[in-house]
């Protein structure tokens, strides 16, 4: 009966339809978040380079309403995972620093961060603060970590990088920080 396709049918249609419209702007997102050239662009917003450094890849990278995330892979340590966070406003940064922090303690323990000290870092000539720690893998397992917080004041940008060695035992040494580095001018324009 005609009330039957204005009424059922009609719904099922629009789901449908409304299901496609979300299946396409999923894979469009996911395709701008593994695109190389569209996350090293946005990555040269927060960490300046003129050239890409060399051996390094892209994961994944995007940016929603102010709040950004960009995975990187260092040719150098070996399995070394470097990650920039990006907030508009210095509170929803200052928690990843407070080791005490709900966000630190992992889902029932799962990723939560062991041994976590906060200090500073010297880093290209300015200081900042940092978080070292063991574990906030996802396997709950060991590994070491750092945080610094590459913000550039009040105005912003509110960015932290995390640096993970999800392999080791031991915290990366500053030199080897330094040299993760050494490819951006971390502090250009700010």
């Amino acid at each position: 009966p005609t009330w039957a396709w204005w009424t059922c049918g009609g719904g099922c249609l629009a789901v449908l339809l409304v299901g496609l419209l979300l299946v396409f702007f999923v894979v469009g997102r996911v395709r701008e978040a593994t695109d190389p050239e569209k996350v090293w662009a946005e990555v040269a917003e927060v960490l300046p380079h003129d050239e890409r450094p060399a051996g390094w890849e892209t994961m994944l990278g995007g940016s929603v309403l102010g709040v950004g995330q960009y995975h990187l892979l260092p040719a150098e340590p070996s399995g070394c995972h470097f990650m920039i966070q990006i907030f508009p406003s210095a509170s929803m940064l200052d928690p990843n620093f407070d080791p005490d922090a709900p966000q630190n303690q992992g889902a029932f323990g799962v990723g939560r961060l062991r041994e976590a000290e906060q200090g500073t870092f010297v880093l290209q000539g300015r200081e900042v603060r940092s978080l070292s720690f063991l574990g906030g893998t996802g396997s709950g397992s060991g590994g070491a970590g750092l945080r610094l917080d590459l913000s550039g004041g009040e105005a912003g940008p509110h960015v932290f990088v995390q640096i993970l060695t999800p392999t080791r035992g031991e915290k990366l040494s500053n030199e080897e920080i330094e040299h993760l580095f050494a490819p951006f001018d971390v502090w250009r324009g700010r």
